[in-house]
């Protein structure tokens, strides 16, 4: 486990870290009681805030303050996330993150919240931004300066709305035709598939996120995208050549290209949950690859380890195992679990 580094991830997509900066994050941290360290590793989603009951109704949603207060003052929570199914104008955008960093502000501790949201093909979320054509055809360009150009322009983008965590590129590779996510790969080709992800990047990472850039979220560590039933976030069986040839080169290209995080694969690789799994997070992750930045789960996935893979009794005990595998941060995302 590594604690808080949440906290310290969340500063940094900010603010341009100094030595002074980190001294100020480390007395942070030791004033920080655990209900706050714990908050900080916490991800919810912005429709859980919202003052709709069904966050999936496809109506458009509206914050709720006092639920935004309770999360950030009562909860501590770190990172807030946009699934919605709309595109809003960049002046709500606005005033939807304006909002929230200034309740954040003014909390005990005073750590912005991370936003994050899945701008991929383009700023999808804002009204009358660029879109693109997906990765799959993006990858039939076979033109690094075509896709790195795209990235620069949803970063723009994205970043002139006040969000600066983008869970995007996607580094799977597409080598199961029947799964339905197919198109968001950049095929199957591994170096196709690294080579343009690291483009992605670059594009998104700019100068150490000065100025326009956004912090970038690979997708999903690991073999996710070849799910033996072909069906979504079912699991898949991977031998140790296909792994080292296929799977774990794209990753690695976009790591040694810069990227700020990394998003684990909902299920299971011969048999073994990834959010439970410190052989595939601290040995193969942090160790073997050298990925020193944030690792956060996908949606509800610390959750499945109890009730869908049945690896842990309870629920605090899928939590206990996750967090020791070495995982940063939990997309709960729809209660305080």
């Amino acid at each position: 486990m590594r604690p808080l580094f949440t906290a310290l991830f969340c500063l940094w997509v900010l603010t341009a870290l100094s030595q002074d900066f980190e001294h100020k994050i480390d007395s942070l941290i030791d004033q920080m009681s655990i209900e706050s360290k714990v908050g900080q590793m916490t991800q919810i989603n912005l429709g859980f805030l919202s003052n709709s009951v069904n966050q999936h109704d496809g109506k458009q949603k509206k914050l709720d303050w006092k639920k935004l207060d309770r999360a950030i003052n009562t909860f501590h929570i770190g990172s807030i996330f946009n699934t919605n199914g709309y595109a809003l104008k960049l002046q709500e955008w606005h005033q939807i993150i304006n909002t929230i960093q200034e309740v954040a502000l003014k909390s005990d501790n005073s750590i912005p919240i991370i936003f994050g949201i899945d701008a991929i093909h383009g700023a999808t979320y804002i009204q009358e931004s660029c879109l693109f054509p997906h990765n799959i055809s993006l990858a039939a360009s076979r033109s690094r300066n075509l896709v790195r150009k795209t990235a620069q322009i949803t970063a723009l983008e994205t970043r002139a709305s006040g969000v600066r965590w983008n869970f995007d590129p996607v580094m799977d590779i597409g080598r199961e035709p029947l799964w339905p996510r197919f198109s968001e790969t950049y095929g199957e080709s591994a170096f196709i598939c690294g080579t343009l992800g690291s483009e992605v990047v670059k594009a998104y990472e700019g100068d150490e996120l000065h100025e326009s850039g956004l912090a970038s979220c690979l997708k999903h560590f690991i073999g996710y995208s070849v799910p033996k039933s072909g069906k979504n976030r079912t699991e898949a069986f991977i031998t140790d050549l296909e792994m080292w040839e296929y799977h774990i080169p794209p990753f690695q290209n976009a790591i040694e290209a810069g990227a700020s995080s990394i998003m684990l694969n909902s299920s299971s690789v011969n048999g073994i949950p990834i959010h439970a799994s410190s052989d595939y997070i601290n040995d193969m992750l942090i160790n073997q690859m050298n990925f020193n930045g944030l690792i956060l789960t996908d949606w509800e996935d610390i959750i499945r380890l109890h009730t869908r893979h049945k690896v842990a009794a309870t629920h605090r005990e899928a939590v206990k195992i996750a967090i020791n595998a070495g995982i940063d941060m939990s997309m709960v995302p729809n209660d305080y679990s």
